[in-house]
């Protein structure tokens, strides 16, 4: 579900509901950046598929959820849906200090 409390109607619809749920922008002015490429710079060392991947499968099915109210099967999903924005939104996040509150 979107912000307004109705059912997304596509991938990206729903990938952008979980990130304003889950990371608000500091500044509602800008709008979050897009997460299709990759992110580049020499002072930091990227997170590569296989690393995130290992670390996918090693989340337990039927588990209760973090304290990001995310079910880890909800994770592998999106994942698994689109390896490569997944990867770029975390090394995003990692590079910018980007993290949700608790």
């Amino acid at each position: 579900m979107n912000s307004a409390g109705r059912t997304t109607s596509s991938i990206q619809e729903s990938y952008n509901a979980i990130l304003d749920f889950h990371f608000p922008w500091s500044d509602s002015s800008t709008s979050p950046p897009s997460f299709n490429e990759p992110i580049t710079s020499q002072d930091f060392s990227q997170l590569t598929c296989e690393e995130v991947e290992g670390l996918i499968s090693n989340i337990k099915p039927n588990k209760a959820e973090g304290i990001d109210g995310l079910p880890g099967e909800i994770i592998k999903e999106i994942f698994f849906a689109n390896r490569n924005w997944f990867v770029n939104l975390l090394n995003y996040l990692l590079k910018n200090g980007i993290f949700p509150p608790c």
